[in-house]
């Protein structure tokens, strides 16, 4: 099987001691939220231990800033992969800054999305030989133009189907305004939207 073995991680602290103790560390390492509670980072050490893990990939930057310690203390290769918020909105807050940079140092690789994300991190420090660009979007060209034309000028109902997250950033509301011009000129086209968001 692909998965030998799994942890379901609880963030919260267990027990008024380990509440203490966590607010402690996060003091002393200077981590604020970015921190798990020591109980969830002596789950975690255990499990890569008994794993016997040889890399930890993170998605997203805070998460990463959450195994730092463990990576460090347990000498495993980090890989930091980058999505959006933690290589926009997250650099906003000065903590995550600080400790974004701390990753950046410590680890192996970063994974980032597009040359605009790229060039910002490089921007606060990021160095261009740790990062690996692999772009979210579709190859255009894999698609047959003439096929395209032929299903929108069928008279069969095409189905079209957005899954999301409904925000701004998604270009959803773009997306609705492309739906409403195919619609004037073809009538045969369903349109879904679900998800959640402002």
């Amino acid at each position: 099987t692909l998965i030998s073995d799994y942890i379901i991680v609880d963030t919260t602290p267990v027990t008024i001691v380990d509440r203490i103790l966590s607010k402690i560390i996060r003091v002393l390492r200077g981590t604020g939220k970015y921190t798990f509670p020591r109980s969830t980072e002596r789950l975690l050490e255990g499990f890569i231990r008994r794993n016997r893990i040889s890399a930890i990939h993170c998605n997203y930057g805070n998460n990463a800033i959450k195994f730092l310690n463990i990576s460090e203390k347990l000498n495993i290769p980090l890989i930091c992969h980058f999505h959006g918020y933690d290589s926009s909105s997250l650099l906003k807050d000065k903590t995550y800054r600080i400790l974004i940079k701390r990753v950046f140092k410590h680890a192996s690789a970063a994974i980032t999305v597009s040359q605009e994300m790229t060039d910002r991190l490089i921007k606060i420090g990021l160095k261009q030989e740790k990062i690996f660009k692999i772009p979210y979007g579709t190859d255009l060209e894999l698609y047959n133009k003439n096929t395209s034309k032929e299903i929108l000028h069928d008279q069969k109902p095409i189905k079209i189907l957005h899954a999301g997250r409904l925000t701004a950033k998604k270009g959803v509301l773009d997306l609705v305004k492309v739906i409403q011009k195919v619609l004037s000129s073809h009538s045969n086209i369903l349109f879904d939207i679900i998800g959640e968001g402002e």
